[in-house]
């Protein structure tokens, strides 16, 4: 059918843009560090990297910016900057860009705005007009909040646009230095670990279900293979880099490729458990969730892999 071929097109199109090379303001304020980590780590690939559809509706909120532009524009508007990129001086490789810097608003007419749109469908919109930004997604309010320490700037306009009736909303954000600095370093804190953080929750919670690592977390899913996903892998914030603590030196942020040296990070592996940790070969054996033994001095991780997905396959049939 032609809209399954269209659908294709941003499939094919997507390949691995999901995975940024930063960890993005947009993911500060997150409830769940795990997830936050999780995603920095390339863990998992996101659902929606094989749905047309929702790869299509991403691009119609990002087209909706130029016309929020626009109709700002046409109310005496300066428009300074758009997608104004900054970066986080501590740990440079926290970073994002927000939508605009604008001018000339009658509420704060000599000062400069930060902008920053969204698009919603009409059920989550009427929560946003009946409770405010803040509580209803408070993800954005932390991501206004970096956004405007980073640019100095004092006051931000959320605008959502609702994809349903064509409504807006607008709300003004002063700025809240306490929320930028307590977002900012849990998310210095996320970068330098190389172990995820702790499950918020014992269960499983109703956002846990709309996660993309939901089964890396609390199911048998074993994370992608690649450097980010190694033992040896650490962000070292004095030299802004990953590292290889094999000494294989910088890790490419940018490509996600799977090598021999790679040693999986046991703390990925929900619902193993340590048989021995053998320290001066960096090496450990852990029993799976169905009871095979898995020794890394003489297994890579595709070998683990390959096995586990077999054991497990085994272990579904019988």
């Amino acid at each position: 059918m032609i809209e399954d071929d269209i659908y294709q097109t941003y499939v094919l199109n997507e390949n691995t843009s999901w995975a940024r090379s930063h960890l993005g303001a947009s993911q500060l304020g997150n409830p769940c560090a795990r997830s936050v980590w999780y995603s920095f780590h390339w863990c998992s690939e996101p659902s929606f990297v094989s749905n047309g559809r929702i790869l299509r509706l991403f691009e119609t909120g990002n087209l909706e910016e130029s016309r929020i532009l626009f109709d700002l524009k046409n109310i005496g508007i300066e428009i300074l900057s758009t997608q104004t990129q900054s970066t986080d001086e501590e740990c440079k490789i926290i970073s994002g860009s927000c939508d605009g810097i604008a001018r000339g608003f009658k509420e704060h007419p000599d000062e400069r705005v930060l902008l920053e749109f969204k698009t919603s469908n009409t059920k989550s919109f009427k929560k946003i007009q009946k409770n405010g930004m803040r509580a209803e997604k408070p993800i954005h309010y932390v991501q206004m909040n970096v956004y405007m320490k980073w640019l100095d700037i004092k006051f931000g306009l959320y605008m959502v646009v609702c994809k349903e009736t064509d409504e807006i909303y607008t709300e003004w954000v002063d700025f809240d230095e306490n929320t930028a600095d307590e977002f900012l370093i849990r998310g210095r804190k996320i970068v330098e670990s190389q172990i995820p953080p702790d499950k918020p929750s014992g269960k499983m919670t109703s956002d846990c279900m709309f996660c993309d690592h939901k089964n890396l977390c609390w199911e048998t899913q074993l994370p992608l293979l690649h450097c980010r996903t190694c033992m040896y892998c650490q962000y070292d914030l004095n030299r802004q880099k990953f590292i290889c603590e094999q000494g294989n030196g910088y890790i490419d942020d940018v490509k996600i490729f799977y090598s021999e040296c790679h040693k999986i990070n046991p703390y990925l592996l929900n619902k193993w458990s340590f048989v021995d940790i053998i320290t001066d070969e960096d090496a450990f054996v852990m029993i799976s969730p169905f009871g095979g033994i898995y020794d890394t001095r003489n297994m890579n991780s595709l070998a683990i892999k390959t096995k586990f997905e077999q054991e497990k396959q085994d272990f579904i049939v019988r």
